[in-house]
């Protein structure tokens, strides 16, 4: 149950930092990247769909450079 709460505490604060640093991207006082990154930083971690999605694109990538028929015109 703890495990639980500070889980979803940690992921509330992780959205609210990035939506500090989104909207302190427009204010020329406050620098936004610096609160994006701390809410990246407490999110930690890579959900299993983004990272299958990241490896996919990986493959294709791979896949497209070692094939150079596929010449764009």
């Amino acid at each position: 149950m703890i495990h639980l709460a500070m889980k979803t505490i940690r992921l509330v604060c992780a959205v609210i930092l990035i939506l500090i640093g989104i909207i302190s991207g427009f204010i020329p006082i406050l620098q936004g990247w610096i609160f994006i990154v701390a809410g990246l930083a407490l999110l930690g971690y890579k959900p299993h769909h983004i990272k299958a999605k990241w490896n996919e694109l990986k493959a294709w990538w791979r896949g497209r450079k070692a094939d150079p028929s596929e010449e764009l015109d």
